[in-house]
């Protein structure tokens, strides 16, 4: 599997996207956003065409489309358009309001729990050896 490669998710794109204000990330718009990451190789802005992140997705090109635009509507993405090429997304304004929402705390709702298997000093899913 780790041939075809994989793709980096920061932590805190992933604790946030739900707590942006005034808008936050549904969970569509989220997957759309990795999908774009996958394309981001340097520091140029990603250029997937709306064809493979559909085929990505699960979904029809138009709704890859309609995504596109609620996030750059919602102020998360700029696309720019390449003449006879696909579109750029600039990830830049999601990833700047996602650190200045870094300081603010991320509220649980009340009566939640804590995911099954998680602990503060440990990835998720892994349990410590035992030494006899």
């Amino acid at each position: 599997m780790l041939t075809r490669g994989f793709v980096g998710v920061p932590l805190l794109f992933l604790e946030r996207m739900a707590a942006l204000k005034p808008y936050s990330l549904n969970p569509a718009e989220a997957l759309f956003v990795i999908c774009l990451m996958a394309h981001k190789w340097d520091e140029r802005a990603p250029y997937p065409s709306y064809r493979r992140l559909a085929l990505w997705m699960g979904k029809t090109e138009s709704y890859a489309r309609k995504i596109a635009r609620d996030l750059e509507t919602k102020g998360f993405i700029r696309r720019r358009a390449r003449i006879g090429d696909t579109n750029e997304f600039d990830l830049t304004p999601l990833f700047r309001r996602i650190v200045l929402h870094e300081s603010s705390p991320v509220t649980a709702k009340p009566g939640a729990r804590k995911p099954a298997g998680s602990h503060p000093t440990r990835p998720m899913g892994r349990r410590p050896t035992r030494v006899a």
